[in-house]
């Protein structure tokens, strides 16, 4: 069993290599394909007052993913994380792919699959 500082070293860890493992994805897709940059947040929607309040939103699920360890929240910090970064250090979030009308990246995809299992382990729990 781990004790509690380990756990949180743990933690730290954990969002650390997905950040930064994002960040080098970001870069080597930045080398090679075509960045479409976006000033925008979801499909596009822009506004410093959206911008603010993903980050907002994105601190509390922190806090909630710091308390509860669970994967599925990590992993939407984790994308949301790569996300901010990009729009505080470059102004907008690098987008590499286009399915229809939408554009997204690599954070992205995680934050989709963490919503995706959260709703199922809530479903599960519901059968039960």
């Amino acid at each position: 069993m781990l004790s509690v500082k380990k756990k949180k070293n743990l933690k730290v860890a954990t969002i650390l290599s997905i950040w930064f493992g994002g960040e080098l994805v970001h870069c080597w897709l930045s080398s090679n394909r075509v960045v479409i940059k976006n000033y925008g947040i979801s499909f596009g929607i822009g506004g410093w007052f959206f911008i603010v309040l993903n980050i907002i939103f994105v601190l509390l699920l922190t806090k909630i993913w710091w308390k509860n360890n669970s994967f599925a929240i990590g992993l939407v910090v984790a994308g949301g994380w790569i996300n901010i970064i990009d729009r505080m250090f470059l102004g907008y979030v690098r987008d590499y792919w286009q399915i229809g009308w939408v554009f997204n990246n690599l954070a992205d995809w995680v934050i989709q699959v963490g919503v995706i299992i959260f709703l199922l382990e809530i479903w599960i729990k519901k059968l039960k």
